[in-house]
């Protein structure tokens, strides 16, 4: 996955955040084999969870038929980042893997949580259809 930050919320491209939401989803689940058993299942778990509900959220926001759908779907896939942030934190301070890996995902989990938010205020904003995929 490139460490690239996001558009900002004033040129978020919807295609975009479904293509780095399931990058960041595919990265979440190589980190999750590459720790295997050097952590307690529990985490590896909540992480995985976390990380893949991102693109999840994401992809159920832009298959959703109504407005409220797709908000809804957007707050999920923001909530699950800003939780997958928490796990990669506590991974990478119980040194479960490597540092660099960790970090890098930090601010990946971290700038889609950002564009999330700002495409949830957007779509708050327009109470009508919203632009998407």
């Amino acid at each position: 996955m490139r460490r690239t930050r996001l558009p900002s919320e004033h040129d978020v491209d919807p295609r975009e955040i479904s293509k780095r939401s399931f990058e960041f989803s595919v990265a979440v689940l190589r980190l999750a084999q590459q720790i295997g058993n050097a952590l307690p299942e529990s985490v590896v778990r909540q992480l995985v969870n976390h990380g893949t509900r991102v693109g999840a959220g994401v992809a159920d926001a832009h298959g959703s038929g109504t407005h409220r759908g797709y908000v809804s779907g957007l707050a999920a896939a923001r909530r699950s980042a800003r939780r997958a942030a928490f796990w990669l934190r506590l991974i990478g301070a119980a040194e479960g893997a490597s540092q660099e890996l960790i970090e890098g995902l930090i601010e990946d989990a971290q700038a889609l949580h950002t564009t999330l938010t700002a495409l949830g205020a957007k779509a708050h904003q327009t109470k009508g259809p919203v632009e998407r995929d």
